[in-house]
């Protein structure tokens, strides 16, 4: 056996490894896969605020008293309220970052079972999650990711938005995926064949299918009324928030 002296670490007392910041006392999530939520900006419009809800919403069953808790949010999406951002809301919103951050809804994977990689695009970002579900069949985060588009991305077609989408994804959880069978789930519903059954690819699209030959994946639809939790974050960056 080999070791590379540059890719080693000796009496280290803390060390980020696969996700994980792992010490003599205990093993903890890693920031940067929690830090897109984190940095979740303020919304400033009932458009943003529905995106951020949205996401809410959809680990809504692990955050107990969640209706409580959200209720000056909800309020801001009244027909007859005027948006206007108090401490109410500034309090509401501090707290469903810190839940959506921490456990029961975040997890340490378990490379025994299955993994679920969601993903979205906007004309603005790209954004995923990463998530295997428990024994009750309920599913849990592992890591959230987003970016935001290039100028020359934002003038891709919606399919190659999306498409970029997912390559951009397993490329963020490489490191999670490769050697596993995973499912991709989009909302894009064009994205089912892209990968799999393309003629006569353009250029770019090739690119993304010899990427992805790495993996061993099967991509499945789901509506994007249901699939809120990557449609936050690939909105992060929208101007409209």
């Amino acid at each position: 056996m080999k070791l590379n002296r540059e890719k080693c670490n000796f009496t280290r007392k803390e060390l980020p490894f696969l996700g994980h910041v792992i010490n003599d006392e205990r093993i903890s999530p890693d920031p940067s896969t929690v830090q897109k939520i984190i940095d979740f900006p303020q919304p400033r419009t009932v458009k943003g605020l529905r995106s951020f809800l949205g996401l809410a919403g959809y680990y809504r069953k692990f955050v107990k008293g969640f209706s409580q808790i959200a209720a000056p949010l909800f309020k801001l999406l009244r027909n007859n309220i005027t948006f206007i951002w108090t401490i109410d809301q500034e309090n509401a919103f501090k707290r469903l970052k810190e839940l959506l951050t921490s456990a029961p809804i975040l997890i340490y994977p378990d490379f025994t079972k299955k993994f679920y990689l969601y993903t979205d695009a906007s004309d603005s970002g790209l954004g995923a999650v990463l998530s295997q579900k428990d024994d009750e069949n309920r599913e849990r985060v592992i890591a959230y990711a987003s970016v935001s588009l290039k100028p020359a991305e934002q003038k891709y077609s919606t399919t190659e938005k999306e498409a970029l989408a997912v390559v951009w994804a397993v490329r963020q959880f490489r490191h999670y995926l490769l050697g596993t069978t995973f499912e991709i789930v989009t909302d894009h519903n064009a994205l089912r064949w892209l990968f799999t059954k393309q003629s006569n690819p353009t250029p770019r699209i090739s690119r993304w299918i010899t990427t992805m030959m790495e993996y061993n994946f099967i991509i499945s639809y789901r509506p994007g009324r249901v699939n809120q939790n990557a449609d936050a974050l690939s909105r992060i960056n929208s101007v409209d928030h």
